[in-house]
């Protein structure tokens, strides 16, 4: 089966010696798998697989999919296309043949911009979304989404509606991502009703926003923090500044960390 010929060729192989690593999706659709084994087993893989050589073992590139319905069919032999792909671009292979096809999760899509964006050769919007066949906002947007932003690390709310799929908009997350940074208690509120929001009424409560910290308690409440944060954080470097006698200097520290606990710094 192996080759000196160089360029790419077309080999039939048992699906089972096909080696396959790891890939951008993570999540997967049973009930989407089981039809396409079906259909791969009347119909058999009509579009080849896409693989490489290393190591003297084909290693699948783009086509897990059919690669896994092969086996499960018990095909005998599916068609392989085999070419030279340097490691680089085999992350690009998979991104496009699952945009192009039945789409990732969101959040697969998201973490899988966010590797192509961050890998050797990489780190430029403009070139992921070249590679990608995509727009400069929308791959700023995946980027947000998947997390690690300087203005919103965590997205921990968003991060679990799209963990559950709860949400597959892309506008939808991008807005909720952006109004978690903003104000958490506001994202949460969307999140603890999400069946019910719409884009609209999510870009309506992100132009609304009102900066503010999140709680750290399970039991808080809201608070007034939004309301009362700019007179605390006079009131405390009022109190800092102010000369005290050696008596007094406990009292003061007191009140320092007591207005600090306030604004939960």
């Amino acid at each position: 089966m192996a080759t000196k010929e160089k360029g790419p060729k077309l080999v039939h192989v048992p699906p089972k010696s096909l080696v396959m690593n790891k890939q951008v999706r993570t999540e997967f659709n049973e009930r989407a798998d089981k039809e396409l084994t079906a259909s791969v087993k009347k119909h058999g893989v009509m579009q080849p697989i896409q693989a490489r050589m290393v190591g003297g073992k084909l290693h699948v590139v783009a086509g897990h999919r059919r690669t896994m319905a092969a086996i499960a069919a018990e095909l005998e032999s599916v068609p392989v296309y085999v070419s030279e792909v340097h490691d680089n671009e085999i992350l690009v292979r998979q991104m496009v043949e699952n945009l192009q096809r039945e789409g990732l999760t969101l959040l697969d899509t998201a973490r899988g911009v966010k590797a192509l964006h961050e890998a050797p050769g990489g780190g430029l919007a403009g070139l992921t979304a070249e590679r990608l066949g995509k727009s400069n906002a929308w791959v700023s947007k995946m980027l947000l989404v998947a997390g690690g932003d300087k203005a919103n690390p965590d997205a921990t709310i968003t991060k679990k509606l799209l963990e559950a799929d709860k949400i597959g908009d892309l506008e939808s997350a991008y807005m909720l991502t952006k109004l978690e940074a903003i104000n958490p208690i506001a994202a949460q509120e969307v999140a603890d009703n999400i069946e019910n929001e719409s884009r609209a009424s999510i870009k309506k409560k992100l132009a609304a926003a009102k900066p503010v910290k999140a709680k750290k308690g399970a039991d808080d409440d809201g608070g007034n923090d939004d309301d009362n944060g700019p007179m605390i954080r006079w009131i405390l470097k009022v109190v800092e500044a102010a000369s005290v006698s050696r008596k007094d200097g406990p009292l003061q520290e007191a009140a320092v960390a007591f207005l600090n606990e306030m604004l939960e710094e």
